[in-house]
């Protein structure tokens, strides 16, 4: 498809809209309501974490039960929202953001906090503001008695049940890259 030169402007409106739909995204996937965190995505939405890409609402499915699966609690809570109207590549309007957020988590029976930044691509349908695509990235995950170590590290992926992996974040960002 082409991409339009068009871009849509936010009204108050649309911006409360935005953020009401990351606020319910994080209440349905800590309450586990799957139906619900779906109808927040567009039917072609994407989930995109370390390269890999989950695409489609029965993909997005499996995906969000086999990851509910592996916690035994998980607290979501966003900080901000930046949003930036973005050129449209079909007739929905579109919008990009970055969200930051904490989280606490209990994985393998030990507690986890995580602070990640989702980079979105939302799309207006007739029902309203959904997900196109969010993509996750950490800038940590460890548990509280790692954070002494695990900070002075880029390692600061540190699952209990895995072994300790690079922070997408900050190093990423090109501000931080030397």
């Amino acid at each position: 498809m082409q991409t339009t030169e068009l871009t849509h402007s936010l009204t108050v409106e649309d911006r409360l809209d935005l953020q009401e739909l990351i606020a319910r995204y994080s209440l349905a996937r800590d309450d586990k309501r799957f139906d619900d965190l779906l109808s927040y995505f567009a039917e072609d939405g994407e989930f995109e974490r370390i390269g890999k890409t989950v695409s489609g609402i029965d993909a997005l499915r499996a995906f969000f039960l086999g990851s509910a699966d592996r916690y035994d609690f998980t607290n979501h809570v966003t900080h901000s929202q930046v949003l930036d109207p973005a050129p449209s590549t079909d007739d929905r309007p579109r919008v990009n953001g970055v969200v930051s957020g904490h989280a606490e988590l209990v994985l393998a029976g030990e507690a986890h906090f995580a602070a990640y930044r989702y980079y979105d691509e939302y799309v207006k349908e007739p029902s309203g503001w959904r997900f196109k695509k969010r993509s996750l990235n950490f800038f940590y995950s460890m548990r509280p008695q790692d954070m002494a170590e695990g900070f002075r590290s880029n390692q600061r992926i540190r699952w209990a049940d895995g072994t300790p992996t690079a922070a997408d974040l900050p190093e990423k960002i090109p501000g931080w890259q030397g």
